[in-house]
């Protein structure tokens, strides 16, 4: 993909307005690829918390419980 808009803009644009536009198309393709890699990671995180929450339900709970004191007679 890089390579066809490198082309397309050596064929429409000469020197070095080219190599600019080549060099945001590729930051924001290198900014999108990584965006996504974030938002993948979060969405991924968030799903198999859900999965591990449901499949677990007594250790999920474990926070809410009330702790024995030891101490009390």
């Amino acid at each position: 993909m890089c390579v066809v808009v490198c082309l397309w803009c050596l064929r429409v644009h000469h020197g070095c307005i080219c190599l600019m536009e080549f060099a945001k198309i590729t930051l924001i393709v290198l900014c999108a690829c990584l965006f996504c890699g974030v938002l993948f990671s979060f969405l991924y995180d968030w799903y198999k918390d859900r999965e591990w929450r449901r499949n677990n339900p007594d250790e999920h709970d474990i926070m809410n419980r009330k702790i024995k004191d030891d101490f009390t007679k």
